[in-house]
């Protein structure tokens, strides 16, 4: 899924103001500077991960479209890919396997998704 850049960062500042915070408010519930919350609300600068979560609370965007606008894959992920081999290689297989179409792929990944949803409801 791609996010549009321009309308993400619009996003962030939008929900800032909203939130009535300044760039000044959150920089100090991040113990940042300033000028880096700006550079990050512009585009210039892509934060932690932590920063991240805590952005994700500041603006009240969920953590994973945050992740996504800013182009990053957790580090949590990332290390989950590196420790299982099984993880890593289906999803390698798929993403390099040319008979499955984008919908086939669209559709495997939901079936994972709610498989997900019905184990972890229990």
């Amino acid at each position: 899924m791609k996010t549009d850049k321009k309308e993400f960062f619009q996003t962030l500042k939008r929900n800032r103001k909203l939130k009535g915070i300044t760039l000044k408010e959150v920089a100090e519930k991040l113990d940042l500077s300033t000028m880096y919350i700006s550079e990050i609300e512009r585009g210039k600068k892509v934060p932690t991960d932590k920063h991240i979560k805590e952005l994700s609370k500041v603006y009240d965007i969920p953590e994973a479209k945050l992740f996504e606008g800013f182009g990053r894959i957790p580090e949590n992920i990332t290390k989950e890919l590196e420790d299982d081999s099984n993880l890593f290689n289906t999803l390698y297989e798929v993403s390099n396997n040319d008979k499955l179409t984008k919908e086939q792929k669209e559709r495997l990944y939901e079936q994972l998704r709610d498989l997900y949803n019905s184990i972890s409801d229990n």
